[in-house]
């Protein structure tokens, strides 16, 4: 988000957004690392975190792409509504 808009986030709440990612994700590794199972289970699972994790960055990159977009093709219908409104009220 850009500095000084309305809707920034705080350091503190970035902070604490990516800490808490990087434990979840670091827990759940070394948690799958040191489970007493097979290593090809161990295997498939750790290709699940890293699948559901790629997974979960693309879903929000996506999700905010088509807010940005929707916010964008809202302020190009307003300025066509406004010109209109600004021309009829010529008459």
């Amino acid at each position: 988000m850009q500095t000084g808009s309305l809707n920034a986030h705080s350091n503190s709440w970035n902070f604490l957004v990516w800490a808490g990612f990087v434990i979840s994700f670091g827990a759940t590794i070394v948690g799958l690392t040191v489970a007493p199972l097979n290593i090809w289970i161990k295997a498939f699972l750790g290709m699940g975190v890293f699948f559901i994790t790629v997974s979960c960055f693309t879903l929000a990159k996506t999700l905010r792409d088509q807010h940005e977009q929707r916010k964008l093709v809202n302020r190009g219908n307003e300025a066509k509504t406004e010109k209109l409104l600004n021309e009829t009220g010529d008459l």
